[in-house]
């Protein structure tokens, strides 16, 4: 896991965080709460309530912004989405829609800030979207989707405002 994450740095005022969506895309899941496991712990199985997880206890830091060869842990992708990313993770061996992927992904505004594409094996569905508390998947690439899920969540975690990557 040495250079998956970051640890905690300067925060910008709350202020300058733009407010979450009350109705955005995706499907709204219960919130599990913020609390941070302490070193080397990690989530019991079955303890997060979406597949990939959208909130709850996580690890002390968070992934580094970007595209991610192998699957990034539960607890350290769940850090991310508090502090604002939003996830894009794939679990399909078709290297023609993870390549286009990739290029949806690498076009958004802002690319690579508070935005993670990494693989995820452990669900059933071909794409998933996640931010803090809400979830989307998806069949096929679909930019429009992702672009509007991504302007819907990106930078409005609960404790949003940590430096951009």
């Amino acid at each position: 896991i040495a250079g998956l994450f970051i640890t905690p740095g300067l925060f910008e005022p709350r202020s300058r965080v733009p407010a979450r969506p009350s109705q955005g895309p995706g499907t709204p899941v219960a919130d599990l709460g913020q609390e941070h496991f302490g070193p080397g712990q990690s989530a019991p199985a079955g303890y997060y309530n979406s597949v990939p997880p959208t909130s709850g206890r996580h690890a002390p830091g968070w992934a580094k912004c970007g595209i991610h060869e192998t699957a990034v842990p539960d607890e350290v992708q769940v850090h991310s989405l508090e502090h604002g990313f939003v996830n894009v993770q794939y679990n399909t061996k078709d290297e023609v829609l993870v390549k286009s992927l990739r290029e949806v992904v690498q076009k958004l505004p802002r690319y690579p800030d508070y935005l993670l594409l990494a693989p995820y094996p452990k669900m059933t569905q071909a794409i998933a979207l996640t931010a803090w508390g809400a979830v989307q998947y998806l069949e096929r690439v679909d930019p429009e989707a992702i672009q509007a899920f991504t302007e819907a969540y990106r930078g409005r975690g609960p404790e949003a405002g940590a430096p951009a990557c």
